[in-house]
């Protein structure tokens, strides 16, 4: 989509899904809460128009989202922790941050800072749709401006609302954990607040399983993992905290050269037991080449092709003298072997997902997480 304040804008696929439904139910509904019209079905337009508001609608409201994540964003970036992204997807918005603040306090006023900026949407557009409702004999146009700001109005105060739950993946959440963790400690905060979020999470899903809403269950899942994502991932972070790369690395550098056909290559993982390996010429690095490439080669043509043909050049790589959380934050999805260099840039070792979860499980122990 582009770049705000530096930080790049995404859309999820999920959006796309999402942004219709949001439209159609804005055009379709006259729903009336406290005066406040919240759809254009009453409006005396064409149900082109109609729909072409409730457009209209969505994608405001979605910016409105954006303005909530660039709030978090904001007073990150003023803390000095970088923003990889922000993505608009099914269940709204997600800031990606490169580490999560260790401050209590920072993480709690970053966290409120999101609803904060909802909330005063929602009381700036709330007023003025009741102003505008007042004017005598209105034109279309001042009710469908009317309608519009109670509508982003309305669900600006729900959604800042919504995030102040306190329980995890929600705003809510981190708040409760800025909360406590200058009374228990970081990890048993984070521990309280995971509950917190499954427990409302099963509540939420139970509600929507009574009530046959579809939409509240996934809300539900959506909670549930994200609670139990967030403390697996701070467990990881506990576990790395003041260990450096060079001691979780697997010394013993395994590579291959570019020339290999992707059928030797698959015969060497299998013997070194590795997923991926380094490709190496006449000493010099030039990228690396996993099972994930080769499973998207025609296994009829693996015997020709070669690793120098698909290998990626721009891996994922990580200095020796790094702490070892930087090689968690390199890993993802797409990602899981991270080469380690020396201070010369020399290759000496490598770290996969599962060295990496084996040590984890190892300092787990040891620090008794």
């Amino acid at each position: 989509m582009g770049t705000v304040i530096g930080i790049p804008i995404y859309f999820h696929f999920t959006f796309l899904i999402i942004l219709p439904v949001f439209a159609a139910f804005f055009a379709l509904t006259n729903a009336n809460i406290a005066g406040i019209t919240l759809g254009f079905a009453d409006l005396r337009v064409s149900i082109l128009a109609k729909a072409m508001l409730g457009i209209l609608c969505a994608l405001l409201f979605f910016f409105t989202i954006l303005l909530h994540e660039l709030g978090h964003s904001y007073v990150a970036v003023r803390h000095g922790y970088g923003i990889k992204s922000i993505t608009l997807l099914l269940f709204g918005g997600v800031a990606q941050m490169e580490d999560t603040p260790r401050e209590p306090g920072v993480e709690g006023w970053m966290a409120f800072v999101g609803p904060a900026v909802s909330f005063l949407i929602g009381l700036v557009l709330i007023p003025s749709s009741l102003l505008l409702d007042g004017v005598r004999n209105p034109s279309v146009a001042v009710q469908a401006l009317q309608i519009t700001c109670g509508i982003i109005g309305f669900y600006n105060l729900l959604l800042g609302g919504f995030n102040l739950i306190p329980a995890f993946p929600m705003d809510g959440g981190r708040i409760l954990r800025s909360f406590l963790a200058t009374r228990v400690g970081f990890l048993q905060a984070t521990d309280t607040a995971v509950k917190v979020g499954k427990v409302f999470a099963i509540a939420m899903a139970a509600v929507g399983f009574i009530f046959l809403d579809v939409f509240v269950i996934l809300v539900a899942i959506f909670i549930y993992a994200g609670a139990s994502e967030e403390g697996q991932m701070t467990k990881l972070m506990v576990a790395l905290d003041g260990v450096k790369v060079k001691e979780i690395m697997n010394p013993t550098v395994f590579w291959v050269e570019p020339e290999v056909s992707l059928d030797k290559v698959l015969e060497k993982m299998l013997k070194e037991q590795r997923t991926a390996f380094p490709v190496v010429k006449n000493g010099v690095l030039l990228g690396v080449v996993s099972v994930g490439i080769i499973g998207r080669v025609r296994a009829a043509d693996r015997e020709t092709v070669t690793a120098g043909a698909v290998l990626n050049r721009s891996p994922a790589y990580a200095k020796s003298y790094m702490d070892a959380v930087e090689v968690l934050k390199l890993m993802g999805e797409q990602n899981d072997f991270v080469v380690v260099l020396d201070e010369r840039d020399d290759l000496v070792g490598s770290v996969s997902k599962d060295d990496l979860r084996r040590i984890v499980n190892v300092l787990g122990v040891q620090k008794g997480i």
